[in-house]
C-alpha cells in the first residue's frame, strides 16, 4: 500500500519550543517510521535533500531536537546511517489546557531520562495489540471466506 501521508501526534504540533525548520524536519524523520519498530534511519543527506537544505542545516535541526528531548540517536557504525527514535512517551504527560508555555517546562531535558523499561513495557503492549488485531482480522477473514464458500462463491 502507498504511504502518501504522515500522521503527527499533536503534542508535538503544540511545542512551541521548537523551531519551525526542526519541526519540519521532525516530520520529515517521522515519515520514514517503519511500523510500530519505531525503527527510523534515513541518512543525513537524504532528509536534506527532502527539506531542501543542506546536511549541516539538518544536523543542526537533529541537534536542537535532541537538546529539547523530542529524539534519540544511537550510530549504527561508521558507514551507517544514524538510528533515530522519537521520544512521544515524554510529552503524554504534558498538560495543555492551561497554557502551550508553562507545560513545555514539564518537558525533560535528558534524553537518559527515559528509562529502558517503560520503552520496553511500551512495546511488549504494542505488539500485544498488534497481535489481537493480527487475530481479529484472521477471524473476520475466515468468517467471509466460510460465507462466501457457503453461498457458492
Amino acid at each position: 500500500m502507498k504511504k502518501d501521508f504522515t500522521q503527527v501526534a499533536n503534542q508535538f504540533i503544540k511545542d512551541s519550543s521548537l523551531s519551525d525548520s526542526a519541526f519540519r524536519t521532525l516530520v520529515v524523520l517521522i515519515s520514514f517510521k517503519y511500523g510500530n519498530a519505531g525503527r527510523i534511519y534515513p541518512s543525513q543527506a537524504t532528509i536534506a535533500k527532502i527539506r531542501g537544505k543542506n546536511r549541516r542545516t539538518i544536523i543542526k535541526h537533529i541537534k536542537e531536537l535532541k537538546t529539547k528531548g523530542v529524539v534519540e540517536s544511537k550510530k549504527r557504525g561508521y558507514s551507517s546511517t544514524n538510528e533515530y527514535f522519537i521520544n512521544s512517551a515524554k510529552y503524554r504527560t504534558i498538560d495543555y489546557s492551561n497554557s502551550v508555555e508553562s507545560s513545555i517546562s514539564k518537558v525533560p531535558n535528558s534524553s537518559s531520562q527515559l528509562s529502558q523499561n517503560d520503552h520496553t513495557k511500551n512495546t511488549k503492549e504494542n505488539n500485544t495489540k498488534i497481535k489481537k488485531g493480527r487475530d481479529n482480522f484472521e477471524k473476520i477473514r475466515n468468517e467471509h471466506l466460510f460465507l462466501r464458500k457457503k453461498k457458492g462463491k
